[in-house]
């Protein structure tokens, strides 16, 4: 059984021993189309001219474009509008929200005027609120502006702290006036 069994195995591998010399080709004998990746050193010149180079895509097909699929896509289409359901970006569930807060009835403004079309135009607007805080004179601030004042008096002070002041015409005279023998 074991000599059956070694024989089999023999024949096994000596059948694999002839498909592998059939099918296994130096890679300089195959054709340099076959090849895979090949230098321009490695294939003749302008034999790329010549060559078929449609190669099946490794990519998913596309959908093909006939007239029944624009059909269903336009019939998918259609009954979504009908529907209402729409794929946007904004959730379902902050519009629900939104709506509720659009149902309640608005607050009054301290004029009652929330939701009321001004009668004034814009620039007419912007002129009441200029006038309203030119009367009202500047917002100051007095901690404001002492703090204010000492940074700039420190400001002043680095800034001129290099600058020494000149002497005076009669330290310059005295200077001159010492007791030196003359030569």
């Amino acid at each position: 059984e074991e000599e059956e069994v070694d024989a089999v195995v023999a024949a096994e591998r000596s059948a694999a021993r002839e498909l592998e010399a059939e099918n296994v080709v130096d890679g300089k004998a195959r054709r340099w189309e076959l090849r895979g990746e090949v230098t321009s050193a490695e294939r003749p010149e302008n034999s790329l001219l010549g060559l078929d180079a449609n190669w099946a895509s490794r990519g998913r097909p596309k959908a093909a474009l006939d007239p029944e699929f624009t059909a269903a896509i336009e019939a998918v289409i259609k009954e979504r509008v009908k529907e209402r359901r729409f794929d946007e970006v904004v959730a379902a569930h902050l519009v629900a929200e939104a709506d509720k807060r659009r149902a309640r009835p608005p607050a009054h403004d301290d004029d009652g005027t929330l939701g009321e079309k001004s009668r004034l135009g814009l620039a007419e607007e912007y002129e009441r609120d200029f006038v309203g805080r030119e009367r009202a004179g500047p917002a100051r601030d007095e901690a404001l502006d002492a703090l204010w004042a000492r940074l700039a008096s420190k400001l002043d002070a680095l800034a001129h702290f290099g600058v020494a002041q000149r002497p005076t015409i009669e330290a310059a005279a005295a200077a001159d006036k010492r007791d030196l023998p003359a030569v």
